[in-house]
């Protein structure tokens, strides 16, 4: 799922929804977009620095978290140590990845993990919006 679009989702692709939702990517304009998007739809949004206060902050039972989103090819832990640990730290909450990896790359990190999901970028934010429902319900 690639293109730049620019468009806007459907009202009947979103929430709303409520709680916290933690964004974890290098790239301060994806971090602003996904906060300005899911913001509209009632999640409160706030970006964590690293995986490991990604990971910090589910340990913690960050209070109303409901979905960590993050960037698959960011430095340091690989992507599926931090989704065990994810997994460790809060069972329940889904995750959604994003970044360059092949289908088949994509298809094997997310393997044996339930309740996430992973978008190739650029998205639109009507893949960023339906990719969520579809975690979120």
């Amino acid at each position: 799922m690639t293109g730049p679009g620019a468009e806007s989702a459907p009202a009947a692709l979103a929430g709303p929804w409520e709680g916290l939702a933690v964004v974890v990517d290098d790239e301060p304009l994806i971090v602003s977009l996904v906060r300005k998007i899911l913001g509209r739809h009632g999640l409160e949004v706030r970006a964590a620095a690293d995986w490991e206060a990604a990971l910090a902050g589910a340990a913690a039972g960050a209070p109303g978290l409901r979905l960590v989103l993050m960037d698959a090819d960011r430095p340091g832990r690989r992507a599926a140590a931090v989704l065990r640990s994810l997994r460790a730290a809060a069972p329940g909450v889904p995750v959604l990845l994003w970044g360059g990896l092949s289908d088949a790359e994509a298809e094997g990190l997310l393997q044996g993990f339930e309740g996430m999901a992973y978008v190739h970028k650029p998205f639109p934010p009507s893949v960023l919006l339906s990719t969520v429902r579809s975690l979120l319900g």
